[in-house]
């Protein structure tokens, strides 16, 4: 069965690279006319280049029917470190409210059929330590993803989650480096971006119409609950 998004215009924030730019991979090849934001390089590898900053962000003229807030930052946020009241701010404006924005913004032009797709993480979960900022914010996601989805809802606007573990990213390179199996993964293998990609594509597709206020949990078994 291949997902047909045919007519669909979606925004995939964060997508020059790593998961982002998996999802705007897989919504472009099933048909959808993707929007690729980026907040510093434009060279996206797929879709139209779309230049999306969390302080101020706005969203593509024309319909939207899809919006998969996949940006984020992962910066360490140590309890006695020197600069974890600025790391704070700084993680919680990117990851949580800067989301929340975007989400906001489909809402008011959003209509039934619409979809909101969240990239979580594992680490809402189980925390991480030294990056609580990361992880609070990702929980925080968690709460917004539900509640937007009780509150949109009626509107027939859907509204889900992807929580990933431990991906092969530009942003995970150094971490999976120095330790390359961080926990015990029952599939056996650290996740590709590409694993994600589909679970999102399919939160996406009509194969979901009836699925909202759900955090999928996309691990290889890491993190059961």
């Amino acid at each position: 069965m291949r997902i047909d998004l045919t007519g669909r215009r979606a925004l995939v924030t964060g997508a020059s690279r790593g998961i982002g730019a998996a999802i705007a991979r897989a919504l472009v090849d099933a048909g959808a006319e993707v929007f690729a934001g980026y907040r510093e390089r434009a060279d996206v590898p797929h879709g139209t280049p779309f230049r999306c900053d969390h302080a101020s962000p706005s969203l593509p003229p024309g319909p939207l029917h899809l919006l998969i807030n996949n940006a984020g930052i992962w910066i360490p946020t140590r309890i006695d470190g020197p600069e974890w009241d600025d790391n704070w701010r700084t993680v919680l404006d990117t990851n949580l409210l800067g989301v929340a924005r975007l989400c906001r913004l489909f809402a008011k032009q959003g209509g039934p059929g619409g979809a909101i797709v969240n990239v979580s993480s594992r680490a809402s979960h189980r925390g991480e330590a030294g990056y609580s900022a990361y992880a609070a914010s990702k929980a925080g996601m968690n709460a917004l993803t539900k509640s937007l989805a009780t509150e949109l809802g009626p509107r027939g606007i859907r509204v889900n989650a992807v929580a990933p573990g431990w991906v092969r990213t530009d942003m995970s390179a150094e971490a999976l480096a120095a330790n390359p199996r961080p926990e015990p993964v029952p599939l056996g293998r650290i996740g590709e971006p590409e694993d994600v990609a589909g679970p999102v594509l399919f939160l996406c597709s009509d194969l979901a119409r009836y699925v909202t206020g759900v955090v999928l949990d996309v691990c290889g078994g890491a993190y059961l609950h």
